[in-house]
């Protein structure tokens, strides 16, 4: 197996991440890591990337719907169904 040492590229303008990023992998693990960025300039880039992409940690909300039929609030906390469908069937 041979590895191949290359500069990462998006593949569609022809630039380096480095280039379309602003700073290299570098740098960036470096930060990551240490916690160590010389230059102010990119610490504030890295960080302001990162606090926008933040949303993408948290799982999706969903609906969670509060039933109004107290029967069938029981019935659900007991475990006895899982769905209102569950209601209509039988076991």
């Amino acid at each position: 197996m041979k590895f191949i040492d290359k500069i990462p590229e998006d593949g569609l303008c022809g630039k380096t991440d480095g280039e379309n990023l602003g700073f290299t992998y570098d740098a960036l693990d470096r930060y990551i890591r240490d916690g160590v960025c010389e230059d102010v300039g990119i610490k504030i880039k890295i960080d302001k990337m990162h606090l926008a992409n933040l949303h993408k940690l948290n799982p999706i909300p969903s609906y969670k719907p509060k039933f109004k039929d107290k029967k069938v609030a029981i019935l659900k906390e007991r475990g006895l169904i899982r769905r209102i469908d569950d209601l209509g069937r039988s076991s």
